[in-house]
């Protein structure tokens, strides 16, 4: 992750990813990284916003992935969202088959990894 400053326009966030070769497309070319660009207004939106964005989850599904991300575990996030530890659990599971992860480790390296280390 890179940024780049300057004094007369905005800021500019670079993240630069490789991509495995399992990822690529059914041709014989195909990329070798990805290259993610925001800007200091992009920014100032909330961290959960790109995460719903990023993987098509509600607003209540990318605030838990946003929890467990930040290392809340799932009785942590029931009682700051306000609800029971099932109805986390039934969210967790929702947003497995979003972003097509199985485990709860792996929902937190998908996050970490994305581009919501822009935000």
């Amino acid at each position: 992750m890179l940024r780049i400053e300057s004094p007369d326009e905005p800021n500019l966030d670079l993240l630069v990813r490789t991509v495995a070769a399992g990822d690529r497309c059914n041709s014989d070319v195909g990329p070798s990284v990805i290259v993610y660009a925001g800007d200091s207004v992009q920014r100032q939106l909330a961290p959960e916003r790109f995460i719903a964005q990023l993987f098509g989850l509600t607003p209540t599904e990318a605030f838990l992935a946003t929890l467990l991300a930040n290392g809340f575990t799932l009785t942590d996030a029931a009682e700051k969202l306000d609800v029971t530890e099932n109805t986390v659990r039934s969210y967790a599971k929702r947003i497995f088959a979003k972003t097509g992860v199985s485990r709860q480790a792996d929902l937190v390296r998908l996050v970490l990894k994305s581009v919501a280390l822009l935000a």
